[in-house]
């Protein structure tokens, strides 16, 4: 994992501008970030949460980081915390390539194919990655709605991270409470992921 010491973001921000960080913005960036990066940076384990931000998925992204945020010390974060209004990271790659390159864990709710978390979550190494999924085996026919929900990438990434133990499936309220807490519970507390 890579520091959140200011010097490594500025070095981390222009190898991914094409020319450069220019200096207004990293002055900018560093102003508007800051209390994100003293809560990352003084943090026991950090989960960078993927997923929908579109209602009522983001609702569950916002449980999951209240689930994520026990025992104190662990701290959650989706991007949208990060500059909200995007006024300043006017560059979501940029801002999500810097924080990946920071979060111990990166933790993504997939409901379906829908929104940018399917391209995100290839950015990230498989050893740091965990993932909740909706399952809708129960609600299919000869799984016609898990199939309209997920392409066969997807599947393939869920195939491989349920052999290394780190995939989550839920249907219910209650199972998604309880893969979260569980979740928390082994890697939170510095267990083996």
């Amino acid at each position: 994992m890579t520091s959140f010491d200011d010097t490594a973001l500025v070095d981390d921000m222009d190898s991914l501008y094409p020319d450069g960080t220019p200096p207004e913005v990293i002055t900018a960036v560093l102003r508007s970030s800051l209390d994100e990066l003293d809560r990352l940076r003084t943090a026991r384990n950090n989960f960078f949460v993927l997923g929908s931000y579109d209602e009522p998925e983001k609702q569950r992204l916002d449980a999951l980081c209240r689930v994520l945020s026990v025992p104190e010390g662990d701290e959650p974060f989706t991007l949208e915390e990060i500059d909200p209004e995007v006024d300043v990271w006017e560059n979501f790659y940029v801002k999500f390539r810097v924080f990946l390159l920071r979060a111990d864990h990166v933790v993504a709710v997939f409901e379906s194919n829908d929104g940018g978390h399917e391209l995100e979550i290839g950015e990230v190494d498989l050893d740091r990655v965990h993932v909740l999924k909706r399952d809708y085996e129960s609600v299919s026919v000869d799984h016609d709605l898990e199939y309209a929900k997920y392409d066969a990438m997807l599947g393939t990434l869920f195939d491989l991270l349920d052999r290394r133990d780190r995939l989550h499936e839920w249907e219910t309220k209650r199972e998604f409470y309880a893969a979260a807490a569980e979740l928390s519970a082994t890697v939170g507390n510095g267990h083996p992921p």
